[in-house]
C-alpha cells in the first residue's frame, strides 16, 4: 500500500508549473529532466473549424477524444483551441492541469502511486487552491506524499539563501518577495502588473512602426521568441538612445491620440540610421523574411520600468522593491538589500540585473551594499530548489501522507505548506 512505503527510499517527483512552462525531474538533481509548454488540446473540445468539421477530422484521424500535451497541442492549433491551464499564477482549468501533470509522470517513467509529489505554487495564491493542488494529486493519481512549496521562497533556496529579496517575472504575473530565515513577509509582498507576456505584446506594437504587423496568437509566440533572443535591458535609456542615434520617443498609442506620430517624428533621420545599423539586430521570419530591430531591442523592456509606457497608472520594478524593503522590518532592510535574487523566464533578458541594482543604489542611504543576484538559468530556480529540498533528510517529516490527509483533510495541508517556511 502507497502509505507503507518509506519515502525516504522514494524518488521525488518535483513539478514547476508556470503559465508558459512546466518542468519536470527529480529531487536531488541540478537540472530539470523534462521542459514542457504548459498547454493543452481536446480532440473533443471546441475548434478553431467548428464543431462538425472536427468532429470528422478527428474521428478520421483516429483522435476522438485524445487530449494534447505540450507541443502536441501547439500542432493542432490550426484546428483545435488551445488551453492554458494557468493564468496569473492561479489554475483556471484543473482537468487541464490534471493532462499537464499525467504527461508530467510518463515523460520521465514514473509510476505515481510509487513517487511522492513536490509541487510548487504562486505566492498569494488562495487557501482553497492550494487544498486543489493536494486534494488531485491524491484522488486523481493516488501518489503516496504531496508537498507544495512557494516558488519564490523555494528559487532563494537554490541560490543559497534563506533570507532574500526574490524578484519573480513570470509569463503572467510577476511579484517582489521579501523572505527572511524562510518565511515569506507576507504583508510587504508586492504584485507588479507587467510579466512576461505584456513585454512580448509591448514589443508586437513596437514592430508596427517597422510595417510588421503580428496579431495571431501564433505570430505573437514569434514576438516572443524574438523577446528571448534580442531584447536587453539598457543600464541607461537615455544614453541609449543616443547610441540609436534618436532622442527618447513614447510608444505608439501608449499616450493617447497622436502619440505614434509623435514616436515617427522621433525616429532617427536616414543620415543617423548608419550610427545605429551596427547595434541592429536581425531575426528570421517562418515566412524567410527578416526583421531587423534597432532601439525595439532595449525600448520593449523599459515597460518593466515604466509601466505607463503600457498605459499602467502604477510603479514600475525598482520603486516596487523599494517598497518591499521599505515595509520589511527595520533591522532587516540592509540584508534584503544585499540579497536581491533575479527568477522566473521574463528576468532572463540581458542587463536586467545590472540596471536594477543601478536604479536601487539610486538614493539609498550611504554605506548600504545593492547586490542584484542574476543566474544563468534564473527560469530554473524554482524548480531547483524544490529539488535541493526535497533531497534533504529533514525534509521528510514535511511530507503530507495519504494516509494522513484521508484523515485530516485540509487542515494537514496548511499546517505542512504553509508558504511560510522551507
Amino acid at each position: 500500500m502507497a502509505e507503507e512505503l518509506d519515502l525516504g527510499e522514494c524518488d521525488v517527483l518535483v513539478i514547476d508549473s508556470g503559465a508558459e512552462y512546466t518542468r519536470v525531474g527529480f529531487g536531488g538533481e541540478d537540472e530539470p529532466s523534462i521542459e514542457m509548454r504548459t498547454v493543452v488540446a481536446r480532440a473533443d473540445g471546441p475548434s478553431r473549424i467548428g464543431r462538425v468539421q472536427l468532429a470528422a477530422a478527428g474521428e478520421a484521424a483516429g483522435e476522438r477524444g485524445q487530449v494534447f500535451v505540450g507541443e502536441a497541442a501547439l500542432a493542432k492549433r490550426g484546428v483545435l483551441e488551445l488551453v492554458r491551464p494557468i493564468s496569473r499564477g492561479l489554475v483556471n482549468d484543473w482537468d487541464a492541469l490534471e493532462a499537464v501533470w499525467r504527461e508530467c509522470f510518463a515523460a520521465v517513467g514514473a509510476a505515481p502511486a510509487r513517487t511522492p509529489v513536490l509541487l510548487t505554487e504562486a505566492p498569494l495564491s488562495p487557501r482553497a487552491h492550494r487544498e486543489e493542488l493536494v486534494r488531485r494529486c491524491f484522488d486523481a493519481f493516488n501518489v503516496p506524499a504531496v508537498y507544495v512549496g512557494v516558488q519564490p521562497v523555494l528559487a532563494a533556496f537554490a541560490s543559497g539563501r534563506t533570507t532574500a529579496l526574490v524578484v519573480e517575472l513570470g509569463a503572467s504575473s510577476s511579484h517582489i518577495v521579501p523572505i527572511w530565515e524562510g518565511f515569506v513577509i507576507a504583508h510587504a509582498m508586492r504584485q507588479l502588473g507587467v510579466a512576461g507576456v505584456h513585454l512580448t505584446e509591448f514589443l508586437a506594437r513596437l514592430l508596427t512602426e517597422k510595417g510588421l504587423y503580428f496579431n495571431t496568437p501564433e505570430q505573437l509566440e514569434t514576438v516572443g521568441e524574438i523577446k528571448r533572443r534580442l531584447a536587453y535591458v539598457a543600464l541607461d535609456p537615455d544614453l541609449e538612445w543616443l547610441r540609436f542615434g534618436a532622442r527618447h520617443a513614447p510608444a505608439p498609442d501608449a499616450a493617447g491620440p497622436g502619440a505614434a506620430a509623435r514616436a515617427r517624428s522621433s525616429r532617427p533621420s536616414s543620415a543617423r540610421l548608419d550610427v545605429s545599423r551596427a547595434l541592429a539586430a536581425s531575426f528570421e521570419l517562418p515566412d524567410g523574411s527578416e526583421a531587423v530591430l534597432t532601439s525595439e531591442r532595449f525600448r520593449c523592456a523599459e515597460a518593466l520600468f515604466d509601466p505607463s509606457l503600457l498605459g499602467r497608472e502604477e510603479q514600475g520594478l525598482a520603486h516596487c522593491v523599494r517598497g518591499a524593503i521599505d515595509d520589511a522590518p527595520v533591522d532587516l532592510r540592509r540584508d534584503l538589500f544585499a540579497a536581491v535574487v533575479l527568477s522566473g523566464g521574463a528576468s532572463l533578458m540581458a542587463g536586467l540585473g545590472a540596471r536594477l541594482e543601478a536604479d536601487l543604489a539610486d538614493g539609498v542611504a550611504a554605506g548600504v551594499r545593492v547586490k542584484v543576484h542574476a543566474t544563468e538559468s534564473p527560469q530554473l530556480l524554482a524548480w531547483q530548489g524544490g529539488a535541493q529540498l526535497a533531497s534533504l533528510p529533514d525534509f521528510q517529516a514535511m511530507w503530507i501522507s495519504r494516509a494522513e490527509y484521508e484523515v485530516t483533510g485540509a487542515a494537514c495541508v496548511h499546517a505542512r505548506c504553509a508558504g511560510s517556511h522551507l
